[in-house]
């Protein structure tokens, strides 16, 4: 089955096709071509995780889910997320900054077909305002601050800034390659001058540094395991 739709904005004729597993694959003469195409079809496969992610960067998910995330709502405000992908944003390169630029034009372009929304934002009422380049890192930031385990980060930082890399590493319990340590330059970032053992209860700082590495996603549900009656794959 093929379909033809006509966008503004590209340089020349894109072809999408999707693989036998539905996966769609973007044929463009171009690299800003590309990436636009890859935002559009995106927003066709996964807009409501979009939009997810930005409201969440936002600290305005609760204007959608309720009390149960203003927690996080608050907590994103506070990190001043939304400003600092903002800020990242605008100082990319600029050949970096063009890509996001075409990927953001390519969900834009995808929006304004004015397609009915998925279900996830049909049921709550949500209808995605355009995105930007700074979205793309404001989604960035967000899963870097829920799976990047950034406590630890801190933690390990202070204690470094303390007492040295050295004694960091020792309190590693697993046998890992070394990982750079990276702490802003003071322009950018002031150190808390607190006694690290008066950060926290010493033995609960310890299980942060001691702590399992983590892992991603690899499991799957049956459908008999599943609301909608079809397996999950994660």
């Amino acid at each position: 089955m093929s379909d033809v739709v006509r966008v503004s904005g590209l340089d020349a004729e894109i072809e999408v096709f999707r693989d036998e597993w539905g996966i769609p694959h973007v044929r463009a003469a171009t690299v800003h071509d590309a990436f636009f195409g890859q935002g559009f079809v995106h927003a066709e496969d996964r807009l409501g995780q979009l939009e997810y992610d930005r409201r969440r960067a936002h600290g305005r998910w609760a204007e959608v889910a309720g009390e149960p995330a203003v927690a996080f709502d608050v907590f994103a405000r506070r990190c001043g997320l939304r400003d600092a992908a903002t800020r990242e944003a605008d100082a990319l390169a600029p050949k970096a900054r063009e890509v996001l630029d075409a990927y953001a034009a390519g969900i834009n372009a995808y929006l304004e077909l004015g397609r009915d929304l998925p279900p996830d934002l049909a049921r709550v009422g949500v209808v995605p305002a355009p995105w930007r380049a700074a979205d793309c890192c404001a989604v960035f930031l967000v899963r870097h601050v829920v799976f990047a385990n950034w406590q630890k980060k801190l933690w390990r930082g202070r204690l470094a800034a303390a007492l040295g890399a050295d004694a960091v590493a020792r309190l590693e319990s697993a046998d890992r390659r070394p990982v750079p340590l990276i702490i802003p330059p003071p322009e950018l970032f002031t150190p808390d001058d607190r006694d690290p053992a008066d950060l926290a209860p010493v033995l609960a700082a310890m299980a942060q540094v001691a702590g399992a590495a983590a892992g991603s996603n690899a499991w799957a549900l049956a459908g008999s395991r599943t609301a909608s009656g079809r397996p999950l794959v994660a």
